[in-house]
Parts: C-alpha cells; sequence; structure tokens
C-alpha cells in the first residue's frame, strides 16, 4: 500500500536523525555526519584560498528533512565561529576552524522549503528546534534576512518556519489572513 509505504518511510526518516539512545533498533543515525559535512563544505565554497571557490554567496538549501540539517549546520557554523573555552572540545580538521567558520558566515544564506521545523521538530524536540532556537537561528547566525522559507498548502508536513497564524487554533492555510513573524525587521 503506497500510503502505508509513505507513513512508515517518514516515520523512519525522522528516527534515523537523531542518536540511537532515543531508538536503538534504527539503523546508525546519520544526523551527525550529515550536519557536519553540510558545514563543512560551506566552509570549502567559502574559502578564497582554494582555486575556484572564493564564493561571495554560499546558499544552504533544503528540502523537507535536508531542512533539519541545513539549520543544524547553520548553528553548528555560528557556534564554531564564536567558541569559548567553557564550550569544551571542538571538531578538528582544516575546515571547521574558527576563522573558516566565521568567513563562511559572512556568505551563508538559508533557504528551507517542505519544512517540518516549526510543525514537527519545534513540538518534540523544543530544546534543539523551538522557538527559541530558531528565532536565534534566524536573528543571530544569519539576521539581515538572509533565511527564506518556502511551502506549499497542499504538503502534509512542510509548513511556515519563520512565521504563524495569530490565532493559535487557526491551522495555518489559504485562508489565514493574520500572521506573527519571527522578529522581522523594520
Amino acid at each position: 500500500d503506497p500510503e502505508k509505504r509513505r507513513a512508515v518511510g517518514i516515520v523512519w526518516d525522522l528516527l534515523s536523525f537523531w542518536p540511537r539512545d532515543a531508538h536503538p533498533l534504527c539503523p546508525p543515525p546519520y544526523g551527525g555526519r550529515a550536519v557536519l559535512a553540510t558545514a563543512t563544505r560551506a566552509t570549502q565554497l567559502a574559502a578564497d584560498d582554494l582555486p575556484g571557490m572564493g564564493a561571495s554567496a554560499v546558499v544552504l538549501s533544503g528540502h523537507s528533512q535536508g531542512s533539519l540539517i541545513c539549520a543544524a549546520s547553520v548553528a553548528v557554523l555560528d557556534f564554531l565561529a564564536s567558541p569559548t573555552e567553557a564550550d569544551g572540545p571542538q571538531p578538528t580538521g582544516p575546515w571547521l576552524t574558527q576563522v573558516r567558520c566565521q568567513h563562511a558566515m559572512s556568505r551563508l544564506g538559508l533557504i528551507t522549503y517542505g519544512s517540518q521545523l516549526q510543525f514537527l521538530y519545534a513540538r518534540l524536540f523544543p530544546t534543539y528546534f523551538g522557538y527559541g532556537r530558531v528565532s536565534w537561528i534566524r536573528r543571530r547566525a544569519l539576521g539581515d534576512g538572509r533565511w527564506r522559507s518556502l511551502y506549499r498548502w497542499t504538503d502534509p508536513l512542510g509548513a511556515p518556519v519563520l512565521s504563524w497564524p495569530v490565532e493559535r487554533r487557526e491551522r495555518p492555510g489559504p485562508r489565514t489572513t493574520s500572521w506573527t513573524g519571527l522578529h522581522w525587521p523594520d
């Protein structure tokens, strides 16, 4: 049955992102590797000291589960761009250094589409992707309107990330007339 297969696939994908402590029967999680690989690639693309690199802008674009990976990568890059001694051990390697992360952050933009960040992850994992964290990524890490969230009303899981209806009980949709945004600049 295609509907059941799709539902199981979505649940499996969502569970496979998180560490095994939360789901010991699933395969090894890919979340940590995918986030660090995406952050590393952003620093490589922004690097001025490599032939053919030195992009003036680097845009991370994530659909569905990819929006989670991209948002987490932005958070990792911002964290590594301004570490303190209290933060503990930092990833090592030639790409995720403080200077390279700062350089990448100055050129970074984010596009998410079909994202479950607000609809699903903010409810299931509020510490990692609740209002406070998403607001922090949008304001502090990206700032200046460098994050765009795209969605379509017919998407079963994807929804707006940076705005929601003023009326709490109202389900977001094409008939929604009043929206609240995430600290939009004047």
